[in-house]
């Protein structure tokens, strides 16, 4: 049985663990890293790294979630970017996040065997969770914009939709190669138009 360890050790442990982790998926993936080499560069046993994670892909999860975090406020700040256009603000908005996406290390080199990976381990209660966070937050970024005046025709599920199909894409960009720029710049553009034009038809009572 594992030992047990101090508070100490196990703060040091985990930030052990959680640097290595996020290091060694930057350099080559999730796919590509084993419990025990998690496990050897913390200098505990096999055994002692599930007293810190479920699974590897727990440890991955986490990270992942951080990242995400830290990547949000960002995004709130692109959405508060005025312009006198709605559509180009729109546009320029999934524009903004991609390139967050892109240059955000860990989430840069995020590939889809990844994403499925996580996906199907993931329990049901944990997609529902994360769909809801999602929904949470791109319905403040609607707010954000409707605070200026830009007001969307869409429910922050259905915007939040949006964001992840876009993700895709970019999940998969290796398939689509050299087509990559193009499929995303129609995407985008569609979107925008569709979504301002929508809105620009609401007549207010």
């Amino acid at each position: 049985m594992p030992r047990g360890f101090s508070e100490a050790e196990r703060a040091a442990i985990r930030h052990k663990l959680l640097s290595y982790a996020e290091s060694q998926l930057i350099a080559v993936g999730l796919h590509k890293i084993s419990v025990d080499e998690l496990a050897k560069a913390a200098h505990i046993s096999k055994g002692a790294f599930y007293q810190f994670f479920a699974s590897k892909n727990e440890l991955f999860v986490y990270l992942f979630n951080e990242a995400e975090r830290e990547l949000r406020e960002k995004v709130r700040e692109v959405a508060r970017k005025p312009h006198d256009d709605p559509r180009e603000r729109v546009r320029l908005f999934f524009y903004d996040v991609l390139t967050l996406y892109r240059s955000t290390p860990l989430l840069r080199n995020f590939k889809q065997r990844d994403f499925e990976t996580l996906i199907h381990e993931a329990s049901s209660d944990q997609v529902a969770q994360a769909v809801r966070d999602d929904t949470r937050f791109y319905g403040e970024i609607l707010a954000i914009w409707a605070q200026s005046g830009l007001k969307l025709a869409c429910s922050p599920a259905q915007f939040s939709g949006i964001l992840q199909s876009i993700f895709v894409v970019m999940l998969y960009m290796t398939d689509f190669d050299n087509e990559y720029k193009s499929v995303t710049d129609l995407m985008i553009s569609a979107m925008a138009d569709k979504l301002v034009a929508d809105s620009a038809s609401i007549v207010s009572p």
